[in-house]
C-alpha cells in the first residue's frame, strides 16, 4: 500500500471492512465518483488484492487448525476400545470418505498407487476395523 495516497489508504481500509463503494468512500471522506475512479488503479486494485489474499491466509490457516483437530478426534474416536462399534465404524467411514474424495478416487475399494502412505494407511485401517466390527456384529 506504499504507492497509494493517506487517502487512498482510508479507501482500502474501509471498502475491505464495509465491502461498500459508497459506505467506504463516505468513511474515508471521499467522493463516491473519486473512489470509483479510484476502483481501476492498479495500486489500488494490488492493495485491495493483497489484503484479500492476507484475509484468506488467515480463514484457511484457522479452518486448517480445526480440520486437523476434527480428523484427530475422529481418529482418537476409531481406535478407541471404549467406543461402540458403531462409532468407531462411522468416525472411520467418515476419515476414509474424506481422504478418498480429496485424494479423488472416489468409491475404489483400494486407492491407487500415487495416493500417499498416509492415506493408504488409513485406507488399510478402516477396512481393518470395518471387517472386525463385522465380524463381532454378523458373528
Amino acid at each position: 500500500m506504499k504507492d497509494l495516497t493517506v487517502e487512498q489508504r482510508a479507501f482500502v481500509r474501509a471498502l475491505v471492512s464495509t465491502n461498500s463503494v459508497a459506505e467506504a468512500a463516505r468513511q474515508a471522506d471521499v467522493a463516491e465518483r473519486t473512489a470509483r475512479r479510484w476502483m481501476n488503479l492498479p495500486a489500488v486494485q494490488a492493495a485491495l488484492n493483497a489484503v484479500h489474499e492476507r484475509v484468506l491466509d488467515q480463514v484457511v490457516e484457522a479452518v486448517s487448525a480445526k480440520l486437523t483437530q476434527a480428523v484427530e478426534t475422529l481418529v482418537s474416536v476409531m481406535e478407541s476400545e471404549k467406543a461402540s462399534a458403531s462409532a468407531r465404524v462411522s468416525a472411520a467411514a467418515v476419515v476414509v470418505n474424506a481422504l478418498t474424495r480429496l485424494a479423488g478416487y472416489g468409491s475404489r475399494r483400494e486407492p491407487p498407487a500415487e495416493v500417499s502412505a498416509d492415506v493408504r494407511e488409513l485406507h488399510a485401517l478402516w477396512e481393518r476395523v470395518r471387517l472386525e466390527i463385522t465380524e463381532k456384529e454378523i458373528g
